[in-house]
């Protein structure tokens, strides 16, 4: 994995540091050159030579496991920190400071970053490498394991539609029909644009793998519960966490459809999440394009986005789906306004509620990537904390509009 590469590159260029802070110091005291040569394969506590062979030996160590033998443990890594750690503090604690001479800073220096290296590398292994090249395998294996659904590419052409509701092995193939949808397409072909046949042609993908991933909620992993709903997590391609917030709503399905999936440009108005939401391109009564800007998030840390999607809307059967992904469009370029995100396959659904008289089950498919270089934690749980939000707004709007229709 690259997470790997770094991390061998990394402990290849603390190695190269230590090397030459010690070439550095026996520099300035030539006379040490002597004792270098005579002693080399001795420690010598009163120099800082094992300084030097410690540094090529935690190197060692590290890219033999990693680099050559592919090791998937943390004991090299926390063995060989647990050596340097043990002698760092060591060399701290019987060094004596009180001579002067033309030496005395590297003999503090050296030893303070000994310990800090091994510490980052400890926790860079830990922390980044193992855990992710985890996940990984894992997705691997899902991907050849019969007994789970699988998330399908973007690009995919042909998928297994699976019940909302129900095992995988349920198929309601009077959901959704892809021959309708190449009708539909057939019949467009002849009034539109080939950029707009290729809008089309995306929103009836990302409508596809939004269908795909309502049928793998065996498999989805509550991350948070609240009054307002729970938040489930799916993990997607390249290790992305794909994000469904799933909610009760006191009011009919048609409610919600009218208000949130067919206007989507009044969405500034009660999400606080949504600076911006303009349409761009309506191609036909099911496709649309659009151009959303999101509000920052975490404090100010992560910065507004902005995006062009194009979306998909269809009645299927007792449901309502607003399916959609990233796309391009001539009158939105990436700005230096914003930072440009990505949206995979994702959407609104909305469907009657069975244990609940007049009210519906609201889900949102969350499959974003913000772009910019954030940790990942912060990302991930920031978007929790959208949904949360978002949750809270939507029971609020509507509300607000069950009052003015009174």
């Amino acid at each position: 994995s690259k997470e790997r590469r770094t991390f061998c590159l990394f402990t290849f260029f603390n190695c190269i540091f230590i090397v030459m802070l010690w070439l550095i110091m026996v520099s300035i005291k030539s006379s040490q050159y002597e004792s270098f040569k005579s002693r080399n394969v001795y420690f010598v506590f009163s120099t800082l030579v094992e300084i030097f062979w410690l540094a090529i030996f935690r190197a060692s160590m590290l890219l033999l496991a990693y680099a050559t033998c592919k090791c998937k443990s943390r004991f090299p890594v926390a063995s060989t920190t647990c050596i340097t750690s043990g002698y760092a503090v060591f060399k701290i604690l019987y060094t004596d400071y009180s001579s002067e001479n033309s030496y005395k800073s590297f003999a503090i220096m050296m030893p303070i970053t000994t310990f800090v290296v091994a510490w980052i590398e400890a926790l860079f292994m830990d922390y980044r490498v193992l855990p992710k090249e985890q996940r990984a395998t894992q997705t691997v294996q899902n991907q050849h394991n019969p007994h789970i659904p699988q998330l399908p590419h973007r690009n995919a052409t042909s998928f297994a539609f699976y019940c909302l509701w129900s095992p995988p092995e349920c198929i309601d193939e009077g959901d959704y029909d892809v021959d309708l949808d190449l009708e539909d397409i057939n019949h467009l072909s002849n009034n539109i644009s080939e950029q707009e046949y290729q809008y089309v042609q995306q929103g009836i993908d990302a409508m596809q793998n939004v269908i795909s991933m309502l049928g793998m909620e065996t498999v989805w992993n509550k991350e948070k519960s609240r009054d307002d709903g729970d938040v489930y997590t799916l993990n997607g391609p390249n290790n992305m966490k794909i994000f469904i917030l799933k909610m009760s709503l006191p009011c009919p399905p048609e409610v919600v459809y009218k208000e949130v999936i067919l206007q989507p440009e009044r969405m500034p108005s009660w999400n606080r999440a949504v600076i911006d939401c303009q349409v761009l391109m309506r191609i036909s009564d099911h496709t649309l394009v659009t151009y959303d800007v999101s509000a920052g998030a975490a404090n100010g840390y992560v910065k507004p986005r902005d995006f062009v999607n194009v979306r998909r809307i269809e009645k299927q059967g007792q449901r309502y789906i607003s399916a959609g992904m990233s796309t391009l469009h001539e009158n939105k370029p990436p700005s230096s306004d914003f930072v440009r995100g990505n949206n995979d396959s994702g959407g609104f659904i909305v469907q009657k509620n069975s244990e609940q008289h007049n009210g519906c089950s609201f889900i949102w498919i969350l499959n974003t990537d913000i772009k910019g270089n954030i940790p990942r934690y912060l990302v991930n749980k920031s978007l929790a904390e959208i949904m949360f939000a978002f949750a809270s707004s939507l029971r609020q709007h509507l509300k607000d509009t069950h009052t003015q229709h009174r």
